[in-house]
């Protein structure tokens, strides 16, 4: 959509803006915080645990739609963190070809001090918002970054 020049303009050029910073500023304190809870654990491979964990257990092929990569690149990922004990796999007793994964109780520990220390760092990231502007906050950005756009990507 191409906007009119105007107020309308100049709030999506500093929303622009900030998104940017934001997705500079997320990249770079995510990865920290991985390396904090181990230092073999990735961004990409706490994703899969917190998705895993979302999950219970998951097929990889539903891993990889979900992440929007191939299924070798997820079934990399997936060898990779059960070599390092955080995730389990099994045969998929409704498909002989299918993968199921779950974590193990390692990962589930690692992923239990992981979101620990995340949840820490979003608290400061909140410091000088009160209660009620934190909701807001919280309210609004959930809203922004869940709604489909005009592009058709989820």
């Amino acid at each position: 959509m191409v906007s009119q020049a105007g107020p309308r303009d100049a709030l999506v050029t500093a929303v622009e803006n900030d998104v940017v910073a934001f997705g500079q500023r997320s990249r770079s304190g995510q990865a920290r915080l991985a390396h904090q809870a181990s230092t073999e654990l990735t961004l990409a491979a706490y994703r899969i645990l917190v998705q895993v964990a979302a999950d219970k257990q998951c097929r990889i092929t539903d891993l990889a739609a979900g992440f929007e990569v191939g299924k070798p690149t997820m079934s990399r990922q997936v060898v990779s963190l059960e070599t390092l004990g955080l995730v389990d796999r099994r045969p998929d007793p409704l498909d002989g070809r299918g993968v199921l994964v779950s974590l193990s109780p390692a990962g589930k520990r690692l992923l239990r001090k992981a979101r620990t220390i995340r949840h820490q760092w979003v608290d400061i990231l909140l410091l000088g918002f009160d209660d009620e502007e934190a909701a807001e906050f919280a309210r609004l950005f959930h809203r922004f970054v869940t709604r489909p756009t005009a592009y058709g990507d989820d």
